[in-house]
């Protein structure tokens, strides 16, 4: 398992980077993590030949902005989108015409999930959680490949990040 950090500027890009993504390259799957500008660059890490998943935290731009690069990639086994109830509104809002390419027009197949809090088994174990920011956010956890791997971004600290890193 790696985890590359593909993007890990808040708000805009500079010379030092692109807004938030990560990727974590697992044995079966590979996993991205917000689609900030960074997710651009996901294409020099994957190998096409397992499933993708892509979660996204909350719909803040810096945690977004990127989709519109999705038109880019070929997916060959797929794209999975995660997120907290009400992501699926959310990219129809902004995942469209005239901004971008919209999801069912993408060269690959697309679905969307939406996770109540808590935990869900996904081809692997995901657990999510709120977490303290000005809008609806969501921490994860993933157990894969017989290791925890957290995600919390944007927040302040509270016990869900706690949970969610305990072990990890």
């Amino acid at each position: 398992m790696q985890v590359t950090f593909l993007g890990t500027n808040g708000w805009y890009d500079s010379l030092t980077g692109n807004t938030v993504s990560a990727l974590i390259t697992a044995r079966d799957y590979d996993i991205i993590l917000d689609a900030g500008n960074g997710i651009a660059k996901a294409d020099r890490y994957i190998s096409q030949d397992k499933p993708v998943f892509l979660f996204i935290s909350h719909f803040h731009l810096d945690h977004t902005e990127g989709l519109h690069t999705l038109v880019k990639f070929r997916f060959r086994k797929g794209l999975a989108i995660c997120g907290q109830i009400g992501t699926r509104a959310d990219l129809a809002g902004l995942v469209r015409e005239p901004y971008t390419v919209p999801l069912d027009k993408v060269p690959f197949a697309v679905t969307v999930t939406e996770l109540e809090d808590g935990t869900h088994e996904l081809p692997f174990r995901v657990t999510c959680l709120p977490l303290v920011h000005p809008v609806p956010c969501r921490g994860f956890r993933f157990e894969i490949d017989g290791k925890v791997i957290t995600y919390c971004t944007d927040t302040g600290v509270c016990d869900n990040a706690i949970t969610l890193a305990r072990g990890a």
